[in-house]
């Protein structure tokens, strides 16, 4: 399970009520988990920003602009020290730690610039003028969208482009009665936090998903609520206010694509940093998302992607740790 698939499947409040295998599952341990455990003792792959470790260590959650490597932590480097000399430090940049590219000095970039593009620890490499690099591949730029439209709406192409246009599923309203997590998180390697909720309803195949995560870096003052957030086209690693989308997914959460909301607006009327918390919407919670499906490895579009857009989304008021009450 990676990133852009964060479901962590613990707390999966769908009415499918797991209701009481009373059986007790074991404990999180190295013996069982190869990955990380997490604040409910389920073993989480470790393997995603939110929840990253291995051998069974307490998951921890990344710092905004990083990125979860073989269970560590790390921004667009494997971590090299720091110091000259003998540094008997981290392994190479290959395949097993870096998911983008490795430069001329065995550093692991995301792989997603011009400069440097490339995927799975393979060189990175430059492109040429008029090319793009897009997926770890440096490729002729498209021109917006997936071509000439099916229809000749004013949409245009079908792609999963900035714009929306007729080519983009429509979902009316997003119910946020299924809760399938909401928690204060703070970064793992640098002060700061998450508040991430994420609410599960039935869609045109299976499950759908919709999260909104504020990220609250150090260096930024914290706004006082209420507030209207207007969403940026920055990408996910970047973005202070991210609304994600899950379509098709099964009841284990393994979905068929995955989306990053590029505009619309969020409101939030309370967000607290403590894990016996809460955090409110205002009313609606947001509208007029627009959605990209979204590579959130490379992080960046996927090249003739699918688009969404979600029109509402109801307002919520959902205690953090499974509903934890708190004045």
């Amino acid at each position: 399970m990676s990133r852009f698939s964060p479901f962590l499947v613990a707390g999966f409040v769908l009415g499918l009520a797991l209701a009481a295998c009373g059986g007790g599952t074991p404990s999180c341990s190295a013996a069982n988990c190869g990955g990380c455990c997490d604040s409910d003792g389920k073993c989480q792959p470790g393997t995603e920003p939110l929840a990253c470790g291995t051998n069974a260590g307490t998951c921890g959650r990344c710092g905004l602009g990083t990125v979860c490597l073989a269970g560590t932590c790390s921004a667009s480097s494997t971590g090299g020290g720091a110091g000259g000399g003998t540094g008997g430090g981290g392994s190479s940049c290959n395949a097993g730690n870096c998911a983008g590219c490795c430069d001329g000095a065995g550093v692991c970039q995301l792989g997603t610039s011009t400069s440097a593009c490339g995927a799975n620890g393979a060189a990175c490499t430059g492109c040429g003028a008029g090319l793009v690099c897009q997926a770890g591949l440096c490729q002729a730029g498209t021109g917006g969208g997936a071509g000439g439209g099916t229809g000749g709406g004013t949409g245009g192409g079908t792609g999963g482009g900035t714009g929306g246009g007729s080519g983009c599923r429509q979902v009316t309203n997003f119910v946020t009665g299924n809760v399938l997590i909401a928690a204060y998180w703070p970064f793992m390697n640098s002060p700061g936090h998450y508040n991430v909720v994420r609410f599960v309803q039935g869609g045109t195949s299976g499950l759908d998903g919709l999260g909104i995560e504020l990220v609250y870096p150090n260096d930024v003052v914290d706004p006082v609520p209420p507030y209207t957030f207007n969403i940026t086209s920055a990408g996910y690693f970047q973005c202070k206010v991210c609304s994600v989308f899950y379509e098709s997914c099964d009841t284990n959460m393994q979905c068929a694509k995955t989306y990053l909301a590029r505009s619309g607006t969020v409101r939030i009327d309370r967000a607290d940093k403590a894990e016996a918390g809460r955090i409110v919407s205002g009313t609606p919670a947001a509208s007029t998302l627009h959605f990209v499906e979204w590579n959130f490895t490379a992080d960046m579009p996927i090249a003739n992607g699918s688009c969404l857009d979600v029109t509402t989304v109801n307002a919520f008021n959902v205690g953090f740790d499974g509903g934890v009450a708190v004045p």
